[in-house]
């Protein structure tokens, strides 16, 4: 059996099943505390994408401490440095795991007790449900690269797919709207659209050294086939692409945290110098000595400690 993993973190937001064993912290957070407390044990009914976008909506049904059953919906949003998760019960806000106040947003507000609201709507249409002419419209008042234009009327679109989409109907990704025939254009993109079910092999972008860089529901023509890796589900993808991520975050982490240590010794070094300079050498000359000791002996404790949380880590 697979686990459901939902990160809400501002770099790495994504949410897909996986077979990996993560170790649950010694002290929970709040927020997971209160998931415990109200859903633990429940089951989850049903699961939806709201209007194609990067909003889901998790229905799921739990009993309290004295049996009751309650319906819950939890709302994940995996919007960048917005990303968040919030727990509704009857409409309103149980908790979400980042709170936004009214000095953050005066338009939607996020804090326990609140009613739940959705994000303003923007006219934007879910692929699925992409119109030839309501496009065609929209098109016909905008101007410049065809794949901007597709990004702010077609939800759920990255740059890249906006790219990819504009490849397979022009044969490039920098075809502008002043080179197509928006009527043709239109009818061939959303017939595209409304079979993507049927095109479904999903594969993840490789680089020239092998390194991930990107995920695919479907194979792109505006890319090498020889740099897409195909996987067995969508969320394989998304899970290869992102422990990269996180073990090259944790490793930058560490690597700042010893430049930071290396330092502040260089700093204790540089000012023991100018101790010396300032005072007389038969003064200085033994309690410098034994200064140099302490220092490098810090030094000595501070690496030891990086390489000890490096060698505990693991992937």
């Amino acid at each position: 059996s697979s686990d459901l993993l939902v990160s809400a973190s501002p770099s790495f937001a994504r949410i897909h099943l996986t077979d990996a064993s993560y170790v649950n912290p010694i002290n929970a957070p709040v927020f997971l505390m209160l998931m415990r407390k109200h859903i633990q044990g429940g089951r989850i009914s049903a699961v939806s994408q709201l209007n194609g976008d990067r909003i889901l909506t998790i229905d799921i049904t739990a009993q309290d401490e004295l049996g009751v059953t309650h319906p819950y919906t939890l709302y994940y949003e995996a919007m960048g440095r917005h990303s968040n998760l919030t727990l509704v019960r009857d409409g309103r806000i149980i908790d979400a795991i980042r709170h936004v106040t009214y000095d953050m947003s005066r338009v939607r507000q996020a804090l326990p007790g609140l009613p739940w609201q959705l994000p303003p709507v923007q006219e934007k249409t879910a692929p699925e449900n992409a119109d030839p002419a309501w496009l065609q419209e929209r098109l016909l008042e905008e101007s410049g690269p065809v794949k901007q234009a597709l990004s702010r009327y077609i939800s759920g679109l990255s740059g890249v797919s906006a790219g990819e989409l504009c490849y397979r109907m022009t044969g490039s990704t920098q075809t502008d709207l002043s080179q197509i025939s928006p009527e043709s254009f239109c009818d061939r993109l959303c017939l595209f659209l409304h079979t993507l079910p049927q095109r479904f092999a999903p594969s993840i972008l490789r680089d020239d050294e092998g390194g991930n860089l990107d995920v695919f529901a479907f194979p792109y023509l505006s890319f090498p086939p020889d740099r897409q890796k195909p996987c067995r589900s969508l969320s394989e993808a998304v899970r290869l692409l992102y422990d990269q991520k996180d073990r090259q975050d944790r490793m930058n982490q560490r690597g700042q945290g010893t430049v930071a240590v290396l330092s502040r010794r260089v700093r204790a070094h540089e000012a023991l110098a100018v101790l010396r300079q300032e005072s007389s050498l038969h003064e200085i000359e033994l309690p410098a000595r034994a200064a140099d000791v302490a220092v490098s002996d810090a030094l000595r404790a501070d690496l030891a400690i990086e390489i000890h949380a490096d060698a505990a880590v693991e992937y």
